[in-house]
């Protein structure tokens, strides 16, 4: 992407300002959609050394820069489905997009401008799934091969609402759990490198051997001295370095969804979540027309968990080589006895589209119960382990006095 200086009149004032694009052509149709009634006077183009242009372009790839924010999108998906209802066509609809987030905006002239060059809407959506995303598209594909555009387009909204509304619920859930291990880490740090070192004059004093709760903290304090900084340092670098191949390694990647799938609440919750999503896209796609080979083939690549996506490919080989759906379903051992009964009467009635909604909605239920318990599940541990570190301090300091008499 190049970067261009462009000067312009602007109510009466010269004024200048940068535009990215690819090409001159790209920079007039973007200065034209944002200043539709202005002409460029000049334009030069910004030279920045190669190095330079990587690393941005790695920095903003790697922090999801370039993507739209959820509640744009929505805003942006219920536009297009209502004026597509109303009759009117898709150009004109894009063209009078307008929105405060400006990557929106920048994904609207990038698809206008891949229109203009000749290539499909269904097309020119999947050249910016790195500013929206693959549902985004799929949906984008779904409405124009049926022609029912504005309704996959409210179908779209509405998954995109729901899982919105299911992020924000496990969000609120862990708010508590979350505060209440900030403070406890907060108050351990503050009793190991403030409060310990006052009484380690008194213990020294002792010829005798310290009790071992007294040891640990002692030892706490003098690891936390030397290595702290060491250890702060490892773990921001081990976190961005995760967030990294989590993306860029799919053997990474694996490896984090696999150990994601052993803890408990966390595995239902990936589990839940995933299963919904996936149900729901494929009872939309069998519903739209498509066929059940395509529409499994299009669900399961919109599975994020690399772990569980590999289960329902397993499940997808056995149907593509004549299984059933059930049959597939029970090879990939990640559905309950429930949802398998929901899927063997969905074949037998012919009514696979209708009961995999149900079987999302099943799955919707269950993620949102333990979301909505979730502060609830975890506090006896959080309250464990306070308790046990309370108990840890108290003995360590207190046992040295309480035995003085021994030394």
């Amino acid at each position: 992407m190049k970067k261009f200086k462009v000067s312009f009149f602007y109510h009466g004032y010269k004024k200048s300002e940068t535009f990215r694009a690819e090409s001159k052509s790209h920079l007039f149709d973007s200065f034209s959609k944002k200043y539709p009634n202005l002409k460029i006077l000049s334009y030069d183009e910004i030279f920045q050394s190669e190095q330079i242009e990587k690393l941005k372009i790695f920095l903003i790839d790697f922090l999801n820069l370039e993507k739209v924010n959820d509640d744009s999108k929505i805003v942006f998906i219920s536009q297009i489905a209502i004026m597509r209802d109303s009759g009117i066509q898709i150009l004109d609809i894009l063209n009078s997009t307008k929105s405060n987030d400006k990557n929106l905006n920048q994904a609207v002239a990038e698809i206008l401008r891949h229109l203009n060059n000749g290539l499909s809407l269904t097309e020119s959506f999947k050249r910016v799934e790195n500013r929206l995303d693959h549902l985004t598209s799929v949906m984008v594909q779904l409405g124009d091969n049926t022609g029912k555009f504005a309704d996959a387009m409210l179908k779209l909204k509405k998954m995109l609402e729901e899982s919105r509304e299911n992020r924000d619920k496990l969000k609120k859930a862990l708010t508590y759990p979350r505060n209440l291990f900030i403070a406890m880490g907060i108050s351990l740090f503050v009793m190991i490198k403030f409060v310990v070192p006052q009484f380690q004059s008194i213990f020294a004093r002792f010829n005798g051997e310290l009790p071992i709760p007294t040891q640990i903290l002692i030892w706490s304090e003098k690891f936390l001295s030397d290595f702290g900084i060491y250890l702060l340092t490892s773990s921001v670098v081990g976190f961005f370095l995760s967030k990294y191949y989590l993306k860029k390694s799919k053997r990474f990647a694996k490896l984090y969804f696999k150990f994601l799938l052993k803890i408990p609440v966390i595995r239902e919750l990936e589990t839940y979540s995933t299963l919904y999503r996936f149900s729901l896209i494929f009872s939309e796609l069998v519903n739209a027309g498509n066929p059940i080979f395509k529409s499994l083939e299009i669900s399961i690549s919109m599975v994020e968990n690399l772990v569980i996506r590999e289960k329902l490919e397993m499940a997808q080989d056995k149907i593509n080589f004549g299984g059933t759906i059930y049959s597939g379903f029970i090879r990939s051992e990640i559905f309950d006895n429930i949802a398998l009964q929901m899927v063997n009467s969905a074949e037998q009635s012919g009514k696979v589209g209708k009961m995999f909604l149900s079987i999302s909605e099943y799955y919707k239920r269950k993620f949102q119960q333990i979301a909505e318990n979730i502060s609830s599940l975890l506090e006896p541990l959080f309250l464990t382990l306070m308790g046990g570190l309370v108990t840890l301090l108290a003995l360590g300091i207190f046992l040295p006095i309480w035995n003085l008499g021994e030394f």
